[in-house]
């Protein structure tokens, strides 16, 4: 499936196809929701979950640009911390 594709879904036709043939990739926990990235073909999609109506408020995907920047460099900050750690211990 391509992204294109995939935007043409329906929101629940959307959530069906994250969900059966996504890989979990990575999260954000704020206050106020949490927001899964998923990597589906050659594309990311993220869901942010509200916590008050437990429900998905909204499906972002893409392939680059600034929210695919956030991950990569939340994932590279969490190795270094995490090569620190053992370097020390």
């Amino acid at each position: 499936m391509t992204l294109y594709e995939f935007n043409l879904l329906d929101h629940t036709k959307q959530l069906e196809t994250i969900y059966s043939d996504a890989t979990f990739s990575d999260n954000n926990i704020t206050k106020v929701a949490i927001c899964n990235l998923y990597a589906l073909d050659m594309f990311f999609v993220e869901l942010t979950y509200n916590y008050e109506t437990n429900k998905v408020d909204e499906i972002k995907s893409f392939k680059t640009g600034n929210l695919f920047l956030y991950y990569v460099i939340v994932s590279f900050k969490i190795i270094l911390l995490f090569s620190n750690y053992i370097y020390k211990n």
